[in-house]
């Protein structure tokens, strides 16, 4: 597997640090980082979702959903107290497959001519605190690799400019279709599902500290 693809370090470290960013915090994570009590960890969030003839938007999260291996790896549409996440760079992915099939035991391509045209025209859309914090094209997300690339690669877009999931508040991903065009699998007895991963460092409370 190829390294993961992000930002280094220190530059995520100087994004957190900016007064925008700072400001969103809760104060006592706020003054962990400040104090250096808090370290990054690489790390990932994803969610996998049947999308099967979806149209218009959709909502990919959703409060109350918890945990389940292989679907999400998150709690109530948002993050633990002390561990917001550095969005640094993004896959979406998809994988056409018969109907018996559950989304967290199939292997997913970002190999763009895979995908159905609904999905790879569609654009991701990330909000919290009432504010869009990342917007972009799905076909940004995507490869033109004549290598599939299975769940677990790193063929990712990386963000020119870095996003901050904060702690403890809920947040929305949500993929909107162009207008009368639905993401719908070749095979029409089929499913198409559908896996958007972030990629970037998770911000944990240093225990050496």
């Amino acid at each position: 597997m190829k390294s993961m693809i992000i930002h280094g370090e220190n530059r995520a470290i100087e994004f957190l640090q900016s007064a925008k960013n700072i400001s969103r915090l809760a104060g006592e994570t706020k003054e962990k980082i400040k104090s250096g009590a808090m370290k990054l960890v690489p790390g990932r969030l994803y969610v996998r979702k049947d999308l099967t003839n979806a149209s218009g938007t959709q909502d990919l999260v959703i409060s109350g959903e918890t945990k389940d291996q292989g679907l999400r790896n998150f709690d109530n549409a948002k993050l633990p107290s002390d561990n917001p996440f550095i969005i640094a760079a993004i896959k979406v992915a998809g994988i056409e497959t018969a109907e018996a099939n559950p989304a967290n035991v199939v292997d997913y391509t970002s190999v763009r001519k895979n995908l159905p045209a609904g999905l790879v025209n569609s654009k991701l859309e990330i909000f919290q605190d009432g504010g869009k914090i990342l917007e972009l094209e799905v076909v940004e997300a995507t490869t033109n690799s004549v290598t599939a690339s299975v769940v677990g690669s790193d063929d990712v877009r990386q963000l020119e400019q870095m996003a901050l999931l904060v702690d403890n508040r809920e947040f929305e991903w949500k993929i909107t279709t162009p207008k009368g065009v639905a993401i719908s699998p070749a095979n029409g007895a089929n499913k198409l599902h559908v896996e958007v991963m972030l990629l970037g460092w998770e911000i944990r409370k240093d225990t050496a500290v």
